[in-house]
């Protein structure tokens, strides 16, 4: 068992992958429209879009510096990432959808064993699973009967970790650092 204040998934800042000097910017997903594509279908009323495919777990070459090539300093950009941040944060401010986003952080997951980690009543994890599709935070793919979900990318994951540092440190009334 994991000393007071100490996380399961990678411990706090002092002695986690951010003390490392691994990559810690987490940038919001983007709400801008897709890429046009050579055959595309554009929504019709009632008719949902699906998920863009997911494209397997983050590799060493999508982790560094590389993957966030261009950064957005200006007033409009910074509008808009705010509120695509706050909209990210508002999802994960659910202790069911907080809990679904922790055990996927640990690797991909079917709604069974999901159902079991959060301890939530089926109905209710598939529906915040949906929810969290939808807004592009999770992936999921079929494995036979099954669906399997996953985090879009490691930056959910480090995002959720972080929230359950500060309340490890909280809870333990540890002392804020760096």
């Amino acid at each position: 068992m994991p000393a007071m204040g100490a996380s399961t998934t990678g411990g706090c800042t002092m002695c986690g992958p951010m003390a490392r000097g691994e990559n810690t910017v987490i940038r919001p997903l983007s709400r801008t429209a897709p890429a046009p594509r050579e055959s595309y279908d554009p929504p019709r009323p009632g008719r949902r879009r699906s998920p863009p495919a997911y494209d397997g777990p983050m590799t060493s070459r999508t982790q560094g510096a590389d993957a966030h090539p261009q950064r957005h300093e200006e007033a409009g950009d910074d509008a808009e990432r705010l509120t695509v941040a706050v909209s990210i944060l508002a999802l994960l401010a659910d202790r069911t959808r907080l809990a679904l986003m922790r055990r996927l952080g640990e690797g991909e997951a079917d709604v069974t064993t999901l159902t079991e980690a959060c301890g939530a009543p089926r109905p209710s994890v598939s529906q915040h699973l949906a929810k969290l599709r939808l807004a592009g935070l999770v992936t999921a793919r079929k494995d036979g009967r099954r669906v399997v979900y996953a985090l879009r990318h490691g930056h959910l994951r480090r995002l959720v970790d972080e929230a359950l540092n500060v309340a490890d440190h909280q809870i333990g009334a540890l002392p804020p650092h760096d």
